[in-house]
This record gives C-alpha cells, sequence and structure tokens, in this order.
C-alpha cells in the first residue's frame, strides 16, 4: 500500500523480512513527534501506531517525516485499519507516452497526471481512459497497470482517502489535444524523461511515485504491473 499523508510516504508490507533498503532507514521502536524523522522502519507496527502517526501528520507535527515503512505479521489487517480511519473514493488515471515523451497536464500550480473518480458503476480501466482522454483531448490505447496510490485530504470537515489506480498508455491522436478548462487544468506539455523528471520535482510525492515506479520497472525489464489491493 502506497500512502501520501501530507506529503509524507507511509508503506504498509509484511513483516516476513526486513526489505532490501531498510539499510537506508532509521528503525524505531516505537512512534513519536521525536523520532518520526526523514526515513523511518518501525518493525512491529499496530494500529495503535498508525493511528497515532496519523493523528500527528494531520496537525502537522511530523513535518520532517519523509518516509515510514511499517511492517507488520498482519499486513492486511493493517491496510483495513487505515481505510476505516478515512472515506475511501476511487480513481484511476494514466502516464501517457508519445515515443520517449510523457504527457503532463499542469493544474492548481504543479505539473499533474491526467486522472478522476470512477462514474457509477465504471471499471477502474475504463476510468482511467476516459479521464485522460476528457482532460486531454486526445486518444490513448490502455496498456498495463502501473500501481495504486493512495493519498489524503479533507473536503468539508471529512477525512477522504482517494485510492488512484494507474495504467501505462500509448497516445494514438493528439492533433487537438487541449486542456479541459472546466476541470481546472491550465496547460499540457510533452516533455522527456529528465523534463518530466524535473517539472515532478515540485509536485505530489504520489504523482512522482508513479513516473519513478513505471521507470524503475521499465529499467529492470519487469512486466509494468503491480498487484496490490
Amino acid at each position: 500500500m502506497k500512502l501520501f499523508i501530507r506529503e509524507a510516504y507511509i508503506q504498509i508490507l509484511p513483516a516476513v523480512e526486513k526489505p532490501a533498503f531498510s539499510s537506508d532507514f532509521t528503525e524505531i521502536c516505537s512512534v513519536n513527534p521525536e523520532n518520526l524523522r526523514g526515513r523511518c522502519l518501525l518493525p512491529d507496527t499496530r494500529s495503535h501506531d498508525l493511528h497515532e502517526v496519523l493523528f500527528w501528520l494531520e496537525q502537522d507535527k511530523l513535518q520532517e517525516l519523509d518516509e515510514l515503512v511499517c511492517l507488520s505479521k498482519d499486513p492486511e489487517s493493517l491496510k483495513d485499519f487505515v481505510k476505516r480511519e478515512f472515506r475511501v473514493v476511487k480513481a484511476a488515471g494514466g502516464l501517457v507516452r508519445k515515443g520517449k515523451l510523457f504527457l503532463l497536464i499542469h493544474r492548481l500550480g504543479k505539473w499533474d497526471l491526467p486522472k478522476g473518480k470512477l462514474e457509477k458503476g465504471e471499471k477502474m480501466k475504463d476510468a482511467a481512459v476516459r479521464e485522460v482522454e476528457e482532460e486531454c483531448n486526445i486518444r490513448v490505447e490502455r496498456g498495463k497497470k502501473i500501481c495504486n496510490t493512495w493519498h489524503s485530504y479533507n473536503l468539508d470537515g471529512k477525512r477522504i482517502l482517494k485510492k488512484t489506480a494507474w495504467y501505462a498508455m500509448e497516445c494514438l491522436e493528439d492533433k487537438k489535444m487541449k486542456p479541459q478548462k472546466e476541470e481546472g487544468i491550465e496547460d499540457i506539455r510533452w516533455m522527456k524523461e529528465n523534463e518530466a523528471r524535473e517539472a515532478l520535482q515540485h509536485s505530489y510525492k504520489s504523482i512522482k511515485e508513479v513516473l519513478n515506479f513505471y521507470l524503475s520497472v521499465a529499467d529492470s525489464g519487469k512486466s509494468g504491473k503491480e498487484k496490490q489491493e
């Protein structure tokens, strides 16, 4: 589960064994605002620990926390706990390519990827194509799933957790490409990989994660599909 709360990145993983990247993290035995700084690993995470972390994040008390890896003997129960803490909404979007170029949109002052909420009864894969085509006025062909991301926000005093399914896409037609102004999109641009990376340095961590994960899978020659709940 790739969870983004107030720009902090939280991963929930099974505690079968420590992940290979754990040496880059500071292992902590308990959670408190003083030791949740930088990149942390919690080896035996309980629901109470996550409850405290979520509360402190929403109170802006963990501004120095970049990433937290939560290992658990029962990660599915931990994920279910997180979902119960919020109202879950579903969305889908795409990382669109045209040759070696990536398509980015500019919305609310930041570069982003096209995405949107599901309509009633709609499947994730269908919503992803519809949203990309509507927001950018292009035609695309959907490829393999990249990953899911989860990010939180508050709406009218309610805690919302948005699950977004991301798909790789190829552009079929872009002659009439234009931003969907009514959705707050100010600009659309094709970018080279280095340009896209640079543009997303000032974007949301969840969006950067989609591009980084896609490129890491492409570099390793894997299928590009990550199985997640």
